[in-house]
């Protein structure tokens, strides 16, 4: 018992988009990129500091920094602390987050500052995503571009 199975001659090519053959990695950094994670990620990471807890989503949102961006930059720092299940920071962590987010809006305010190391760390972020952008050449073959003039009202402060 032999099945005979007749291919059509009407059979459309397939097409596929990029996103079907990228892999999950390569997506994965595609939409981190597009969306200008990197800045957020290293701006994220500033705001961190020596906190042991990542900084949540709820607190994200609650900084004067998350107020002052426009909706692409909020985009992507809720997209860099995105979590699948919040904890709750400490009053130790919750503090340490004010007090940066305050140092930030000082240091755009052109206020004294005199710590000199947290604003090398700051001037540092674009240099780090540039470094990030180099990585990604090297190892992924395509490196997507993200959005231009994120955070730059950070960088256009007396840093």
């Amino acid at each position: 018992m032999s099945t005979l199975i007749q291919i059509s001659e009407n059979i459309e090519p397939i097409t596929t988009t990029p996103e079907v053959v990228e892999s999950i990695e390569d997506r994965t950094r595609r939409v981190w990129s597009e969306s200008g994670a990197d800045y957020a990620y290293f701006v994220v990471r500033f705001l961190q500091g020596r906190r042991k807890l990542p900084i949540q989503p709820s607190e994200i949102v609650k900084t004067q920094l998350y107020r002052m961006s426009d909706e692409i930059e909020r985009k992507a720092l809720r997209l860099v602390c995105e979590v699948s299940h919040e904890i709750p920071p400490s009053p130790e962590d919750e503090r340490h987050l004010q007090v940066i987010d305050q140092f930030l809006i000082d240091h755009l305010a052109g206020r004294t500052l005199g710590h000199a190391d947290v604003l090398n760390q700051l001037k540092l972020i674009p240099v780090r995503v540039a470094e990030r952008k180099r990585f990604d050449a090297t190892l992924f073959a395509t490196v997507w571009e993200s959005p231009k003039g994120m955070f730059s009202w950070l960088w256009r402060a007396r840093v």
